[in-house]
């Protein structure tokens, strides 16, 4: 069943998956197919997996809000900085 999950009630093991996957050096698509996975939600829903790249990587929604277009568009550019950003970031919030 997809769940949409309310500010303050992220699941743990899936940001910490994320956060996993982007040390071991795994692409975008993985990390977002990985995420839906965990929520529920097949391909077309990415909304709900910004909030788990914020959380994950300490990002605010205005950096995350590309993966959105990227989800479509798959355009290596946008990819590549979100990557910069997802490996640079200081990791999940406390």
């Amino acid at each position: 069943m997809a769940v949409l999950e309310t500010p303050g009630t992220l699941r743990k093991e899936t940001v910490a998956g994320l956060r996993a996957m982007a040390e071991g050096g795994a692409g975008l698509a993985q990390m977002v197919q990985f995420a839906q996975a965990e929520l529920g939600f097949g391909r077309p829903f990415v909304v709900p997996v910004l909030a788990y790249f914020c959380e994950a990587f300490s990002l605010p929604l205005r950096d995350v809000l590309p993966l959105r277009e990227w989800c479509e568009t798959g355009d290596p550019e946008t990819e590549a900085q979100l990557l910069t950003l997802i490996r640079g970031s200081s990791g999940p919030r406390e």
